[in-house]
Protein backbone atom coordinates (compact mmCIF):
# COMPACT_ATOMS: atom_id res chain seq x y z
CA UNK A 1 0.00 0.00 0.00
CA UNK A 2 1.43 3.35 -1.02
CA UNK A 3 0.44 6.83 0.11
CA UNK A 4 1.63 9.71 -2.00
CA UNK A 5 1.96 13.18 -0.52
CA UNK A 6 3.79 16.30 -1.65
CA UNK A 7 6.11 16.54 1.34
CA UNK A 8 7.11 12.96 2.05
CA UNK A 9 6.77 11.24 -1.34
CA UNK A 10 6.03 7.51 -1.39
CA UNK A 11 5.75 5.81 2.01
CA UNK A 12 5.40 2.03 2.43
CA UNK A 13 2.83 0.96 5.03
CA UNK A 14 4.49 -2.39 5.60
CA UNK A 15 2.64 -3.70 8.66
CA UNK A 16 -0.78 -3.28 7.09
CA UNK A 17 0.30 -4.79 3.77
CA UNK A 18 1.81 -7.85 5.42
CA UNK A 19 -1.24 -8.24 7.65
CA UNK A 20 -3.49 -8.12 4.58
CA UNK A 21 -1.30 -10.68 2.83
CA UNK A 22 -1.49 -13.11 5.75
CA UNK A 23 -5.26 -12.62 5.97
CA UNK A 24 -5.69 -13.02 2.23
CA UNK A 25 -7.33 -9.59 2.01
CA UNK A 26 -7.42 -7.58 -1.20
CA UNK A 27 -4.65 -5.03 -1.57
CA UNK A 28 -6.11 -1.56 -2.08
CA UNK A 29 -3.84 1.45 -2.62
CA UNK A 30 -4.60 4.74 -0.88
CA UNK A 31 -3.55 7.77 -2.91
CA UNK A 32 -3.45 11.40 -1.79
CA UNK A 33 -3.41 13.39 -5.02
CA UNK A 34 -0.94 16.28 -5.30
CA UNK A 35 -1.96 19.68 -6.73
CA UNK A 36 -2.64 19.50 -10.47
CA UNK A 37 -3.00 15.72 -10.55
CA UNK A 38 -5.99 13.77 -11.82
CA UNK A 39 -8.57 13.39 -9.06
CA UNK A 40 -11.93 11.52 -9.00
CA UNK A 41 -14.79 13.52 -10.45
CA UNK A 42 -12.68 15.85 -12.57
CA UNK A 43 -13.05 16.30 -16.32
CA UNK A 44 -9.67 14.70 -16.87
CA UNK A 45 -10.76 11.64 -14.90
CA UNK A 46 -13.84 11.31 -17.10
CA UNK A 47 -11.72 11.50 -20.25
CA UNK A 48 -9.35 8.85 -18.92
CA UNK A 49 -12.27 6.57 -18.08
CA UNK A 50 -13.65 7.00 -21.61
CA UNK A 51 -10.25 6.21 -23.08
CA UNK A 52 -9.95 3.10 -20.88
CA UNK A 53 -13.36 1.88 -22.01
CA UNK A 54 -12.39 2.43 -25.64
CA UNK A 55 -9.08 0.63 -25.34
CA UNK A 56 -10.75 -2.22 -23.45
CA UNK A 57 -13.32 -2.71 -26.21
CA UNK A 58 -10.64 -2.68 -28.90
CA UNK A 59 -8.50 -5.18 -26.98
CA UNK A 60 -11.47 -7.54 -26.80
CA UNK A 61 -11.83 -7.40 -30.59
CA UNK A 62 -8.09 -7.85 -31.16
CA UNK A 63 -7.95 -10.80 -28.76
CA UNK A 64 -10.88 -12.41 -30.60
CA UNK A 65 -9.06 -11.91 -33.92
CA UNK A 66 -6.00 -13.60 -32.40
CA UNK A 67 -8.11 -16.56 -31.31
CA UNK A 68 -9.72 -16.90 -34.75
CA UNK A 69 -6.50 -16.38 -36.72
CA UNK A 70 -5.28 -19.15 -39.00
CA UNK A 71 -2.46 -18.58 -41.53
CA UNK A 72 -4.52 -19.92 -44.43
CA UNK A 73 -7.08 -17.12 -43.91
CA UNK A 74 -4.52 -14.76 -45.50
CA UNK A 75 -3.50 -17.13 -48.33
CA UNK A 76 -4.90 -16.62 -51.82
CA UNK A 77 -5.64 -20.32 -52.46
CA UNK A 78 -7.74 -20.65 -49.31
CA UNK A 79 -9.60 -17.39 -49.94
CA UNK A 80 -10.39 -18.48 -53.49
CA UNK A 81 -11.69 -21.84 -52.22
CA UNK A 82 -13.97 -20.11 -49.72
CA UNK A 83 -15.27 -17.84 -52.46
CA UNK A 84 -16.18 -20.87 -54.57
CA UNK A 85 -17.88 -22.59 -51.63
CA UNK A 86 -19.89 -19.45 -50.90
CA UNK A 87 -20.85 -19.12 -54.58
CA UNK A 88 -21.84 -22.78 -54.70
CA UNK A 89 -24.06 -22.33 -51.65
CA UNK A 90 -25.79 -19.41 -53.34
CA UNK A 91 -26.41 -21.67 -56.36
CA UNK A 92 -27.91 -24.41 -54.20
CA UNK A 93 -24.90 -26.64 -53.41
CA UNK A 94 -24.84 -27.48 -49.70
CA UNK A 95 -21.29 -27.38 -48.23
CA UNK A 96 -20.17 -30.40 -46.25
CA UNK A 97 -19.59 -29.98 -42.45
CA UNK A 98 -15.86 -29.25 -42.82
CA UNK A 99 -16.44 -26.71 -45.59
CA UNK A 100 -19.18 -25.03 -43.57
CA UNK A 101 -16.98 -24.78 -40.48
CA UNK A 102 -14.08 -23.31 -42.46
CA UNK A 103 -16.36 -20.80 -44.17
CA UNK A 104 -17.94 -19.73 -40.86
CA UNK A 105 -14.59 -19.28 -39.15
CA UNK A 106 -13.12 -17.42 -42.11
CA UNK A 107 -16.15 -15.10 -42.29
CA UNK A 108 -15.96 -14.29 -38.57
CA UNK A 109 -12.23 -13.62 -38.77
CA UNK A 110 -12.53 -11.39 -41.81
CA UNK A 111 -15.49 -9.47 -40.35
CA UNK A 112 -13.68 -8.75 -37.06
CA UNK A 113 -10.42 -7.83 -38.79
CA UNK A 114 -12.03 -5.51 -41.37
CA UNK A 115 -14.23 -3.92 -38.70
CA UNK A 116 -11.20 -3.22 -36.51
CA UNK A 117 -9.34 -1.70 -39.47
CA UNK A 118 -12.29 0.53 -40.38
CA UNK A 119 -12.75 1.65 -36.77
CA UNK A 120 -9.09 2.56 -36.48
CA UNK A 121 -9.10 4.65 -39.64
CA UNK A 122 -12.37 6.37 -38.69
CA UNK A 123 -11.01 7.28 -35.26
CA UNK A 124 -7.75 8.64 -36.68
CA UNK A 125 -9.15 10.56 -39.65
CA UNK A 126 -12.71 11.25 -38.52
CA UNK A 127 -13.83 10.18 -41.97
CA UNK A 128 -15.16 7.06 -43.66
CA UNK A 129 -12.69 4.53 -45.03
CA UNK A 130 -11.77 4.93 -48.66
CA UNK A 131 -10.48 8.50 -48.60
CA UNK A 132 -7.61 7.94 -51.03
CA UNK A 133 -3.93 7.97 -50.12
CA UNK A 134 -4.48 8.83 -46.45
CA UNK A 135 -6.58 5.72 -45.83
CA UNK A 136 -4.09 3.56 -47.71
CA UNK A 137 -1.23 4.93 -45.62
CA UNK A 138 -3.10 4.20 -42.39
CA UNK A 139 -3.88 0.65 -43.54
CA UNK A 140 -0.17 -0.09 -43.76
CA UNK A 141 0.20 0.43 -40.01
CA UNK A 142 -2.45 -2.03 -38.80
CA UNK A 143 -3.19 -5.72 -39.49
CA UNK A 144 -4.99 -5.72 -42.83
CA UNK A 145 -6.90 -8.87 -43.93
CA UNK A 146 -7.69 -7.41 -47.35
CA UNK A 147 -10.98 -7.71 -49.21
CA UNK A 148 -9.94 -9.55 -52.38
CA UNK A 149 -7.89 -12.58 -53.35
CA UNK A 150 -4.57 -10.73 -53.44
CA UNK A 151 -5.19 -7.81 -51.08
CA UNK A 152 -4.09 -7.49 -47.48
CA UNK A 153 -1.09 -8.75 -45.55
CA UNK A 154 0.67 -12.10 -45.73
CA UNK A 155 0.13 -14.40 -42.70
CA UNK A 156 3.48 -13.49 -41.11
CA UNK A 157 3.06 -9.75 -41.65
CA UNK A 158 -0.55 -9.78 -40.39
CA UNK A 159 0.32 -11.67 -37.20
CA UNK A 160 3.33 -9.45 -36.54
CA UNK A 161 1.21 -6.31 -36.92
CA UNK A 162 -1.55 -7.80 -34.78
CA UNK A 163 0.79 -8.69 -31.91
CA UNK A 164 2.47 -5.29 -32.08
CA UNK A 165 -0.87 -3.47 -32.11
CA UNK A 166 -2.03 -5.42 -29.04
CA UNK A 167 1.25 -4.65 -27.27
CA UNK A 168 0.98 -0.92 -28.01
CA UNK A 169 -2.66 -0.79 -26.95
CA UNK A 170 -1.94 -2.60 -23.67
CA UNK A 171 0.91 -0.16 -22.95
CA UNK A 172 -1.43 2.76 -23.67
CA UNK A 173 -4.07 1.27 -21.37
CA UNK A 174 -1.49 0.65 -18.65
CA UNK A 175 -0.33 4.26 -18.90
CA UNK A 176 -3.90 5.56 -18.55
CA UNK A 177 -4.52 3.39 -15.49
CA UNK A 178 -1.16 4.37 -14.00
CA UNK A 179 -1.92 8.07 -14.44
CA UNK A 180 -5.41 7.57 -13.02
CA UNK A 181 -4.16 5.86 -9.86
CA UNK A 182 -0.91 7.74 -9.29
CA UNK A 183 -2.04 11.25 -10.12
CA UNK A 184 0.30 12.20 -12.95
CA UNK A 185 -0.64 14.27 -15.97
CA UNK A 186 -0.59 12.56 -19.35
CA UNK A 187 2.37 14.60 -20.59
CA UNK A 188 4.40 13.50 -17.56
CA UNK A 189 4.57 9.87 -18.69
CA UNK A 190 5.51 8.81 -22.23
CA UNK A 191 4.45 5.48 -23.72
CA UNK A 192 8.10 4.45 -24.10
CA UNK A 193 8.60 4.82 -20.35
CA UNK A 194 5.88 2.33 -19.45
CA UNK A 195 7.83 -0.97 -19.76
CA UNK A 196 10.50 0.38 -17.40
CA UNK A 197 7.91 1.80 -14.98
CA UNK A 198 6.01 -1.47 -14.93
CA UNK A 199 9.15 -3.55 -14.42
CA UNK A 200 10.35 -1.34 -11.54
CA UNK A 201 6.91 -1.43 -9.93
CA UNK A 202 6.81 -5.21 -10.16
CA UNK A 203 10.27 -5.53 -8.60
CA UNK A 204 9.30 -3.11 -5.82
CA UNK A 205 6.12 -5.01 -4.99
CA UNK A 206 8.03 -8.30 -4.85
CA UNK A 207 10.62 -6.71 -2.56
CA UNK A 208 8.15 -4.88 -0.30
CA UNK A 209 5.90 -7.89 0.22
CA UNK A 210 8.65 -10.51 0.21
CA UNK A 211 6.92 -12.42 -2.55
CA UNK A 212 8.21 -15.63 -4.10
CA UNK A 213 7.15 -15.75 -7.77
CA UNK A 214 7.59 -19.53 -7.83
CA UNK A 215 4.53 -19.80 -5.54
CA UNK A 216 1.06 -19.58 -7.09
CA UNK A 217 -0.35 -17.63 -4.13
CA UNK A 218 2.36 -14.98 -4.35
CA UNK A 219 1.99 -14.73 -8.14
CA UNK A 220 -1.72 -14.03 -7.66
CA UNK A 221 -0.96 -11.29 -5.12
CA UNK A 222 1.54 -9.76 -7.53
CA UNK A 223 -0.96 -9.94 -10.39
CA UNK A 224 -3.65 -8.22 -8.33
CA UNK A 225 -1.33 -5.43 -7.23
CA UNK A 226 -0.19 -4.82 -10.80
CA UNK A 227 -3.81 -4.85 -11.94
CA UNK A 228 -4.63 -2.10 -9.45
CA UNK A 229 -1.75 0.04 -10.68
CA UNK A 230 -1.80 -0.74 -14.40
CA UNK A 231 -5.13 -2.44 -15.16
CA UNK A 232 -3.39 -5.58 -16.45
CA UNK A 233 -6.08 -8.22 -15.85
CA UNK A 234 -6.70 -9.37 -19.45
Amino acid sequence: MRVRCRACGWQQVQDQVLANKRAGAAQTPVTVYPPGAVAPGTGAQTEIDKALLGSGSRLQVLNRITELYRPEFLQTRFKAAQGLIELGEKLGREPNPEERQNLEQFARFRQDAVRQLNQYINEITGAAIGQGEEAERLKSGVPNPGTGLFGGDSPTVFLSKLNNTIRDLRLAEARLQYIKTQGFKLQDVSLDQMPTIMRKSKDQIVKDLGLDESKAEDREILKNRLAIEFGLLR
